[in-house]
């Protein structure tokens, strides 16, 4: 979560940092900085590279922008890509030889950036994020590193498709939708379940003294052996 900042980010032991290594030949490489950034033409993209022997042109720290870890030393790559529609994209750097950070820039290389990760990949302190990117703008992505540290890294960007689920408005499975198309629909969402098949349980939100359902009195929560929760009859 980038909005607690982890004991990680005072202090790594040497032996959790990965040796870094060349990258593989034939990679398109980041630029320098904002200025030279190598350009993004299409999604998906794929690209690898070595920060090694760049220069640390951007540091954040932490601003209150969901970059609450410490800034570092380490050098850094920078992408731009221009959006053309509203998209939502996961950054994916998970696959690199070292410790490494990334944000992204709206449209100027001015802190404090818009997006931030630095270990959402896990205990192998890369760095994975999914972030809605806005038509008409350009974004500049920064591949940076943990501390001073530097290394080959394995870049993926990939469209985020927003997992889908069956919509059910008054106990009718209505149309198999994303999450927030079903709730401005007025519906409750199911994850993973798909209609016509799906068969939309009873949501019980309230339950007064005297109650039935079914024909038959329903418990309020002080009564023994009841909670609220869903039915399945």
């Amino acid at each position: 979560d980038n909005s607690i900042m982890s004991a990680r980010d005072t202090f790594k032991p040497k032996a959790d940092r990965p040796d870094t290594t060349p990258p593989p030949v034939g990679g398109r490489q980041g630029g320098e900085d904002c200025a030279t950034a190598t350009p993004i033409a299409a999604i998906p993209y794929s690209d690898t590279g070595t920060t090694l022997g760049y220069l640390d042109d951007y540091d954040p720290g932490p601003d209150g922008a969901g970059c609450p870890y410490a800034a570092s030393a380490a050098s850094d790559v920078v992408y731009s890509y221009a959006a053309a529609a509203d998209i939502s994209l996961t950054i994916d750097l998970c696959a690199s030889g070292y410790d490494t950070k990334v944000f992204v820039y709206e449209d100027t290389c001015a802190d404090p950036p818009a997006f931030c990760d630095d270990d959402g990949c896990g205990a192998t302190y890369r760095s994975i994020m999914t972030v809605a990117f806005t038509a008409g703008h350009t974004y500049y992505i920064v591949i940076d590193g943990y501390g001073g540290e530097s290394g080959a890294y394995d870049l993926q960007i990939t469209e985020y498709i927003p997992p889908t689920g069956a919509c059910c408005v008054d106990l009718v499975c209505t149309a198999t939708l994303m999450q927030a198309d079903c709730e401005a629909a007025g519906g409750t969402w199911f994850e993973g379940e798909t209609c016509p098949a799906f068969a939309c349980p009873v949501i019980i939100t309230d339950c007064p003294a005297g109650t039935t359902l079914y024909g038959q009195p329903v418990q309020t929560p002080e009564q023994a052996g009841w909670s609220i929760g869903v039915s399945d009859t």
